[in-house]
């Protein structure tokens, strides 16, 4: 929840001095357009994902799902600018062979579920860009 402003002066007085504290408090209110960014991003996600996991098996779904981290790093570069350490980018080539080989083995493979389960992926990446601007504008 954010904060809320405060200014609370309290002062006190004895025979030889007067002592004045006064207590000071930030607001933190994250901006309408960050807050309306993150919830279309997360509503989005989470109907892609709704859509795969209805489209096909369970465990097919949270396949395509492991590829998040690999839609976050290209998200980062492409809207922020932020290059991560090359250990990052070869952590992910296992992930996205795993898969790659999962996919292209399935007897239950279906588009419309993959589909999904990518746009999925894409929006929680955005929204996860979006709610690190946010974050750092309201610094």
């Amino acid at each position: 929840p954010p904060s809320t402003s405060t200014n609370n002066t309290t002062t006190k007085t004895t025979a030889t001095s007067t002592t004045t504290t006064t207590n000071t408090t930030k607001t933190n209110k994250l901006p309408l357009k960050y807050t309306f960014h993150i919830a279309i991003h997360h509503t989005l996600g989470q109907l892609c994902t709704v859509l795969s996991l209805s489209s096909n098996s369970i465990s097919f779904t949270h396949v395509i799902k492991a590829m998040e981290p690999l839609f976050s790093a290209l998200a980062s570069y492409l809207f922020l600018g932020q290059r991560m350490d090359i250990r990052v980018y070869l952590s992910l080539i296992p992930v996205v062979g795993g898969v790659i080989m999962a996919c292209a083995g399935s007897r239950e493979f279906s588009w419309i579920a993959f589909l999904a389960g990518m746009g999925s992926n894409a929006f929680f990446a955005v929204r996860g860009v979006v709610s690190k601007l946010a974050m750092e504008g309201n610094r």
